[in-house]
């Protein structure tokens, strides 16, 4: 595929559904890791990602929309490359080591994921 210019790229991937998806999908898959992880601050962070991805997903897509990565390969990348995208990502959104516990909401809360627009 060939590069896609900066209107091309608005186009098929911050306004793409499908592409969302998928990076809402890395973001699970990402605090999921961390959550399980043995180290109690990850803990924190995973906890920290997954109560906050309705916030964090819209940010996301803001900024995959200018990597370069993205722009090459489109709403198309390939699954791993996405999920190392997506990490580095959240990682500059929320830095690992600014969560603290008392940051942290409820382990218990639910999180609302919203049903998909119909067409």
């Amino acid at each position: 595929m060939a590069d896609m210019t900066y209107s091309d790229s608005n186009a098929s991937v911050f306004q793409n559904e499908w592409f969302e998806g998928r990076v809402r999908v890395s973001t699970s898959k990402y605090a999921d890791y961390l959550i399980n992880s043995t180290v109690s601050t990850d803990n924190d962070y995973g906890l920290h990602i997954a109560n906050n991805s309705l916030n964090i997903i819209p940010k996301l897509m803001f900024l995959l929309t200018g990597d370069p990565q993205v722009i090459a390969a489109g709403p198309s990348i390939d699954d791993a490359t996405l999920q190392s995208i997506v990490e580095k990502n959240i990682q500059k959104l929320i830095p690992p080591g600014s969560v603290t516990p008392a940051v942290v909401m409820m382990r218990s809360a639910p999180i609302y994921v919203p049903e998909p627009p119909t067409q």
